[in-house]
């Protein structure tokens, strides 16, 4: 430690006690883009500092293994500190990273990945070249609640206020011109707010919103609404209540949206309540790397666990024998289900399948295996499939290092050896780690 850098605690009034660190050095940086220092024989943890900076904090948690500090000043700044370039970034909490030069973020992500994975005393034979696409105007989905002064806001750090949006750097253009027109309109009462909680917006070649509200929304409001979505070029425009109770028909229509993206030269609908990736650039990127990573042949018999719509399963249908998706969710079997028939696939097939089940195991005809679990991973899957012998290779694609690096320990232990291992940087600007890992025999 560099005790140069470092000063004693000062305390301010004897009633309440605010400490201030005068010039704590950051060393390394959290999973969650917090800057680690240390003082007093603890790790300081601060949001906002990076590494090699030496700055100002006061202190806003003492916990007997680590503290937690606001960053006041800063002394010394990293080079790869920048100015963000959204106004709302250090108040919205969407982008934990905004001030750490993209090419860093890139770096630091590659880094916490592989410190997840050596914890673990995993063999990675090869770590690939991290995948990147444009770190902003990229997110085609954002939800906004509507505050009392009828503006539309994120959830601030921390979730305890709503902060209102002008723009965001990260959502699509196309997106952040339908977002200032309905903060004007909304300020401007020429859209009713009255009733209105929540706004959802999409652009899935071209824009959707859908509308959360509660029971007192009326028939006269969706009409101005819906004139209002015609007006603005807006593609499909739904509501949904709160709580789910029920309405008077007349008061809004019920029919779900159908929207559409492309994929692998494929074209995709999905309903509002289905998941869909974030990021269209890297969706592609994601999707064309996962199918080269397994090279299929028209000899293999895949399987895509955890598939939902069928966002990697129908293009790697085009390149194997026969392909199985499975997926607990029973709307998005039956919308994966549609989206092969829309697309004239005829080797790929739809199930409901709980992975976890005790009674559920993997087709002993399967040779490539496409693993995209949600962000507490797949243990039990992976226990199930460590001694498999007819899997050739399998394509991990995760969203969480901790449990990716778990899943891979009982993998590499039932005799599949790790070949590539490499960042998929799903969400510039913030703090999420996406990856993929290519195992075989």
């Amino acid at each position: 430690m560099n005790h140069k850098h470092q000063s004693l605690l000062s305390k301010r009034s004897p009633k309440k006690v605010q400490a201030i660190i005068d010039a704590l050095l950051i060393h390394d940086v959290t999973h969650d883009g917090r800057g680690v220092g240390r003082f007093d024989g603890k790790v300081v943890f601060v949001a906002g500092a990076l590494p090699d900076e030496i700055v100002r904090v006061r202190i806003t948690k003492q916990k007997s293994q680590y503290t937690e500090a606001d960053l006041i000043d800063l002394l010394t700044p990293s080079e790869n500190r920048v100015i963000p370039e959204c106004a709302h970034a250090s108040s919205c909490g969407g982008c934990q990273l905004q001030h750490m030069r993209y090419e860093a973020q890139v770096n630091t992500k590659s880094a916490l990945l592989a410190r997840s994975l050596t914890q673990k005393s995993l063999v990675v034979k090869a770590i690939a070249e991290p995948l990147t696409a444009e770190p902003f105007a990229y997110r085609r989905r954002a939800k906004f609640v509507v505050n009392r002064k009828r503006e539309l806001c994120f959830r601030s750090i921390g979730g305890q206020a709503q902060v209102p949006i002008s723009t965001c750097s990260i959502m699509t253009v196309d997106m952040n011109l339908l977002l200032q027109g309905l903060q004007k309109d909304l300020q401007s009462e020429a859209l009713s707010a009255h009733s209105l909680l929540d706004v959802e917006m999409w652009d899935l070649q071209g824009c959707y919103l859908q509308l959360t509200v509660d029971a007192k929304w009326r028939a006269q409001q969706t009409e101005q609404w819906q004139q209002w979505a015609a007006d603005h070029h807006v593609l499909g425009l739904s509501f949904i209540s709160e709580h789910n109770r029920t309405f008077a028909e007349d008061a809004f229509p019920v029919a779900p949206m159908v929207m559409h993206y492309s994929v692998a030269g494929l074209s995709l609908s999905v309903g509002e309540d289905q998941f869909i990736q974030a990021n269209a650039r890297m969706n592609d990127k994601m999707v064309q790397q996962a199918c080269d990573w397994l090279e299929p042949t028209m000899d293999d018999v895949a399987i895509d666990l955890f598939c939902g719509i069928g966002n990697f399963t129908l293009p790697l249908a085009k390149r194997v024998s026969q392909v199985l998706g499975l997926e607990l969710n029973a709307q998005s079997v039956e919308r994966a289900q549609q989206n092969a028939r829309d697309n004239a696939i005829e080797n790929a097939q739809f199930a409901i399948g709980n992975l976890f089940d005790a009674d559920w195991h993997l087709p002993k005809e399967t040779t490539l295996m496409l693993l995209d679990p949600p962000w507490d991973g797949a243990l039990s899957v992976c226990e199930k499939i460590k001694k498999n012998k007819h899997l050739k290779k399998i394509v991990y694609v995760s969203c969480h290092p901790a449990s990716l690096a778990r899943d891979l320990a009982i993998l590499q232990a039932g005799g599949f050896k790790i070949q590539r291992a490499g960042l998929v940087d799903q969400f510039p600007q913030t703090y999420h780690i996406e990856s993929m890992v290519l195992l075989t025999r």
